[in-house]
Order: C-alpha cells, then sequence, then structure tokens
C-alpha cells in the first residue's frame, strides 16, 4: 500500500532575496528530496526575487498580489489558498502571517483534519511593531511546534 506523500505549505511574507527567504528555498530544496509534497505561499508582490528558484526546483508558488501587509485582501486569499492545498503541515515564516494562520487553523475554516502549525522565530520579538508582537503573544500557543532562530546559544 502505497501512502500519499505529506504535504508542507510555507507561507512567507515575501521572498525577497533575504536570510529568512534564503532558508525557506533551501529547506524546501531538502523536504522535496525526502519526497515531501511541498508549496510556499507569499503576500507581496514585489518581493518575488525568489519565486523562481522554488518553481526552478519543481516547487509550485503563489503569490498573493498584494504590494504591503497593510492591504488586508490577503487574508481572505491566504485562507483559501491554505484550504485548497489540504496540507499536512503548515510551516509560518513570518510573524505577521502567522497569526492569521492559527486562527485560521484553529477555528476549522482550513477544514478538518486541522494541518499541523509549525512557526519559525527569524527575529526577537522586542524588533516587531507592537501590533506584530502583541497578536504573535495571543496566538503562540496554538502552534504545534515553534522554532526560534534568534535565542542565544547556550553558553558552554
Amino acid at each position: 500500500m502505497v501512502s500519499d506523500p505529506v504535504r508542507v505549505v510555507t507561507v512567507i511574507k515575501g521572498l525577497g532575496p533575504g536570510g529568512a527567504e534564503r532558508l525557506v528555498v533551501g529547506v524546501d530544496a531538502a523536504l522535496r528530496r525526502e519526497g515531501i509534497d511541498t508549496s510556499v505561499v507569499y503576500l507581496l508582490a514585489g518581493k518575488d526575487h525568489l519565486a523562481r528558484d522554488l518553481a526552478d526546483q519543481g516547487t509550485p508558488v503563489t503569490g498573493l498580489g498584494v504590494t504591503t501587509a497593510a492591504d488586508v485582501r490577503w487574508v481572505l486569499r491566504l485562507w483559501r489558498t491554505l484550504r485548497a492545498a489540504r496540507a499536512d503541515i503548515i510551516h509560518v515564516q513570518s510573524p505577521i502571517v502567522a497569526p492569521v494562520v492559527r486562527l485560521a487553523s484553529r477555528t476549522g475554516l482550513l477544514g478538518w483534519p486541522r494541518p499541523r502549525l509549525v512557526s519559525t522565530e527569524h527575529n526577537a520579538w522586542p524588533t516587531y511593531r507592537r501590533v506584530t508582537r502583541w497578536a504573535n503573544a495571543l496566538s503562540a500557543l496554538a502552534d504545534d511546534h515553534r522554532l526560534d532562530g534568534c535565542e542565544e546559544p547556550a553558553s558552554q
């Protein structure tokens, strides 16, 4: 009996040439090599520098077509995209997007069974705008797993 591959959707604010974005491309390639079905969704139309790299490695990429996160049309577009993807795991790579995905997942807007939620913190919370800090603080417990890349390493 052959089972369907695990489906992982990564959600990020943009695919500009930054560190978090490059990490998404690298991790996506590694997951695909392991036979995991991946896709990437991003908000900002002008931040698409690495979309071609993802597409070249066979990853479906969906842009939500807004030029700023303040254009809230992305919220409904994201929910529709994630519901259609029927992901097993949603990996959120942006503090602006994370509370929206958490709310949608925990309220059943993404369907049942609900996808597992993983978030990666790329920056320290004090660097976020106040509303982003509060939204993440109020919703972070909805994550099934959290990767924190900005903690100081433990001293030896």
